[in-house]
């Protein structure tokens, strides 16, 4: 018998099927509404082709694909969306960490969203950044955060900017246990230029964003109680 999934989000529409005939998986895969591409495997046995076919759905689940037939798909349109915190997180959800080592390229579809939408935006984005790295800067975080017994006050912001790179899912997770702090070898400062990367891009002059909190280690008085 067939199983057919899909997969849909801001930047995919695709489908995924696979079914086992005999001895042989075979599945098919691509973008919804093209033929796709067809991936056959043999096996010893039919039990073996079984097995490997309820591997692959159970992988396939895991990474978000929901079994059934696809909905409508819309996609995104950034130029008329409100900046508000699910437009934030969304816009994080874009990252593209298969191109992990190049920052500029694991942001490339954030930047091009943030490029369409209106100029006022970027300083709400900023807000929004700042709100989340904020809520982060607490002392239990930074105990979590010391790698090789060391944390500075810059590698302990870089490492809460990889934490909100993360995702949302992950982020929540990390506001109610600190424990899930990735430590300071783990950093994405480029996030903090995102948005004025994009104001300085289309504007030509440098971003002078003012934010109702500083993203700055320390700065959350509240989350240091040793240092008052």
């Amino acid at each position: 018998m067939k199983r057919s999934f899909y997969y849909q989000d801001d930047t995919s529409n695709k489908f995924w099927e696979i079914e086992v005939v005999g001895t042989t998986s075979v599945s098919r895969n691509g973008k919804l509404g093209t033929s796709g591409r067809t991936t056959e495997k043999s096996f010893a046995s039919a039990e073996a082709a079984l097995k490997f076919a309820s591997k692959q759905i159970a992988s396939k689940i895991k990474k978000g694909y929901i079994e059934g037939t696809a909905p409508g798909y819309e996609a995104p349109d950034w130029a008329v969306m409100p900046m508000d915190i699910d437009t934030f997180w969304r816009l994080i959800a874009l990252f593209d960490w298969s191109r992990r080592g190049d920052d500029d390229a694991v942001m490339r579809r954030a930047f091009g969203a943030l490029t369409l939408m209106p100029i006022e935006n970027l300083a709400l984005f900023e807000e929004l950044l700042a709100q989340t790295l904020y809520a982060t800067d607490t002392e239990v975080h930074c105990d979590n955060a010391v790698w090789d017994g060391y944390v500075s006050d810059d590698s302990f912001l870089y490492a809460r900017a990889a934490a909100v790179s993360s995702g949302r899912e992950f982020y929540e997770t990390l506001i109610l246990d600190p424990r899930e702090m990735p430590t300071t070898e783990c950093e994405f400062e480029s996030l903090l230029y995102l948005a004025r990367n994009v104001y300085k891009e289309r504007v030509g002059v440098e971003a002078n964003f003012e934010t109702t909190v500083s993203y700055e280690s320390g700065s959350n008085k509240a989350g240091w109680p040793s240092r008052s």
